[in-house]
């Protein structure tokens, strides 16, 4: 009884384990087998996680730890109650979360436990996410996929694919998120003794709403209540109402979203699910501020933020704070407003530095943009701060390749060589014709990202958090003829802020909305093979006719927004009729601070080691072609081969005769940096 218990335990289906634990527990205790009683008792306190108050039971697990002569001895004992352990804190404490999977992780390497090693690397990358150490995160539930693939570990398999899309659900990447929580859902679907996947349904419940999916999002979310209320899992069923809740929201249904709210936090609080009652919290005031009470609703999401800070999850700080600060805007608390953009730009802050890649700081920086340009606006209108405001936006601008830019970056040989297999995987799929081998070759490319997505391919070399270079700094290292047009697009209203060698100001300019559809005007003349020139110049009334520097300066620095990356400001028309770059010099950079930095940093001789690099000839798929040609807007059939680009390489490679040059035709040019 106690051995089929923890195989279902061992799938993570620690609910339909509880009866048999609690059987085992009585049948072992009549022996007097006090080990087992105890095992036994440990999983049904696990199995009824969701029956108790989870602070007391995790102190009394503590206790019992410290005190209990067998769970000082056994070590085999002692893990288990840690994992039990883990799991609880897991709810509720990021910081005893961690604590209690290193001790599972030592334990696991004492008795030479490969699976127990592994799960518990997993678990402690779930701590470093809530700690905002998405580095750490990554790496450790990714090294613990591919271990527990290897290994055939179905449980482990379903959490951490799981794991990783929630993940990618957070960074508001849902179509990436998807596969994972489809290869999840299938290996659930062939291992019935896994129960019902609340996890995974329950995030891609949030996923289908961030597609637009709405009815989709209802049916999904309305089984997993079914679920959790046939099966008593109070704390699914909490979860569950939260997600009924955003669908009904999703839908303008006020009312049944505040009564599935109100229940879940109730059964929230009784269970002592500090995380899913801050998320019933921050849904209160959503659906609060809707309905006109800014007041209730700025209580609940004050609420929310500090039951997010107990728990320790730091990653979803900035957020709750953000939404406080935009509640006390529309009561006219500048003041108070201000605080708080500042404290959850100094917990993005925080978070930014314990990031090592690119990839992992723009994900956050992108995620965090609207809550940069609200404390922007806020300055901008009611302080007329430009020395701050300068400073907010350069919290966010160019973070990234400012961080490169003074601290250096490294690629490893490892992310190398998985970039090189993933590469020559897709070569191979572009060749095939067999369904089978299709399929068995991309879920081949699928394990394979996984490695390439535990070596990331570029990391910075030290990743603490810099000074930003100041606004004077950044005056002084100006040219007399130059100007840094630095832009916030915004609603109701967006700005540039303007900076000189002699002065610094914010004008401000038309709306986001405005401005978005004068940018897909002109994208669709260009790709209509029209000259643009109508929609060139009503960019330019819009975006530089404001600003008198626009037509005093020579050069003009422009640090783009949003949509304003995909127009080029040299295509402009200018009052005379005339393109912008017949009388200005356009110089595109990431933010003013890395302006700053590149013009100010001393040079260095460099010998490379190909004079020409050249690439061409390239076959692509069809299908693939079709796929490119659709998400950039262009029309399936218009997307070819590129004609004549082996011809272009060879005759570059004539001109440019040496022996370092290296040519990539047809299918040795496989995309990947280390063969370049």
């Amino acid at each position: 009884m106690l051995k089929h218990a923890l195989y279902l335990a061992d799938l993570y289906n620690w609910a339909d384990a509880a009866a048999e634990f609690g059987e085992a527990e009585k049948l072992f205790l009549k022996d007097g087998d006090q080990r087992n009683s105890l095992y036994a008792r440990l999983g049904k306190i696990r199995s009824n996680i969701e029956r108790q108050n989870l602070p007391d039971t995790s102190a009394q697990l503590a206790a019992a730890l410290n005190a209990d002569p067998l769970l000082q001895t056994d070590e085999q004992l002692r893990m288990f109650c840690l994992i039990v352990k883990g799991d609880i804190d897991g709810e509720i404490d990021a910081r005893a979360m961690r604590h209690d999977w290193e001790q599972v992780a030592a334990l696991a390497r004492n008795l030479g436990d490969t699976k127990w090693q592994y799960r518990a690397q997993a678990q402690l990358g779930l701590a470093a996410f809530y700690d905002g150490d998405l580095t750490t995160a990554r790496k450790n539930v990714g090294s613990a996929l591919v271990a527990a693939t290897k290994n055939g570990d179905i449980g482990a398999q379903i959490r951490y694919f799981t794991a990783i899309g929630v993940g990618l659900l957070d960074s508001k990447m849902y179509q990436q998120a998807l596969p994972y929580f489809d290869n999840a859902l299938k290996i659930a679907d062939t291992t019935p003794d896994a129960g019902y996947p609340f996890l995974t349904n329950g995030a891609r419940v949030l996923t289908l709403l961030g597609l637009g999916q709405i009815n989709a999002a209802h049916g999904l979310a309305d089984d997993i209540v079914k679920h959790a209320q046939e099966q008593h899992r109070i704390q699914q069923e909490s979860i569950a109402l939260n997600l009924t809740a955003r669908v009904a929201e999703a839908r303008n249904d006020q009312r049944a979203a505040l009564s599935a709210l109100e229940l879940s936090l109730t059964l929230a609080e009784a269970g002592g699910y500090l995380r899913d009652a801050a998320d019933a919290q921050s849904l209160l005031a959503d659906v609060y501020r809707t309905r006109g009470d800014l007041r209730t609703a700025e209580r609940f999401a004050t609420l929310a933020a500090l039951s997010t800070q107990a728990s320790a999850d730091s990653w979803s700080v900035p957020q709750r704070l953000k939404t406080i600060a935009e509640l006390q805007v529309s009561q006219s608390k500048y003041a108070e407003a201000d605080r708080v953009y500042d404290q959850a730009a100094a917990f993005i802050d925080s978070l930014i530095g314990n990031y090592s890649t690119v990839l992992e700081k723009a994900a956050l920086l992108t995620a965090s943009s609207e809550l940069y340009s609200q404390h922007f606006t806020l300055v901008a209108e009611r302080f007329h701060d430009v020395a701050k405001a300068y400073h907010i936006v350069e919290q966010v601008r160019g973070r990234a390749t400012t961080d490169l830019l003074m601290a250096g970056s490294v690629a490893s040989e490892e992310a190398k060589k998985a970039e090189l297999t993933v590469a020559q995987l897709r070569l191979k799929l572009m060749a095939t014709h067999s369904a089978n081998e299709v399929h068995h070759i991309r879920d081949q490319i699928f394990m394979a990202e996984q490695s390439r997505w535990i070596t990331p391919d570029l990391s910075i070399l030290n990743t603490e958090s810099h000074r930003t270079p100041g606004l004077a700094r950044v005056q002084h290292n100006l040219k007399s003829s130059a100007v840094i047009l630095e832009y916030v697009v915004a609603d109701p209203r967006s700005y540039c802020l303007v900076i000189s060698q002699t002065e610094s100001h914010i004008v401000r300019l038309a709306s986001k909305h405005q401005i978005e559809t004068l940018v897909a005007a002109y994208l669709k003349a260009i790709k209509a093979k029209q000259t643009g020139r109508d929609e060139g110049r009503h960019l330019y009334d819009v975006l530089l006719g404001p600003i008198p520097e626009a037509q005093q300066k020579e050069d003009l620095v422009v640090v783009r927004d949003g949509q304003l990356h995909l127009v080029p400001f040299d295509g402009f028309i200018d009052a005379a009729g005339r393109y912008v770059v017949e009388a200005h010099t356009v110089i595109y950079a990431p933010s003013a601070a890395s302006f700053c930095l590149l013009t100010t940093e001393r040079r260095r001789s460099h010998q490379f080691l190909h004079t020409l690099l050249a690439v061409g000839g390239i076959t692509y798929n069809p299908a693939e072609l079709k796929q490119v040609s659709a998400t950039r807007g262009y029309e399936s059939n218009t997307f070819t081969d590129l004609p004549a680009s082996r011809e272009e390489v060879l005759a570059a490679e004539s001109a440019v005769h040496d022996q370092g040059n290296t040519l990539l035709i047809g299918s040795s040019a496989t995309g990947t940096p280390g063969r370049s």
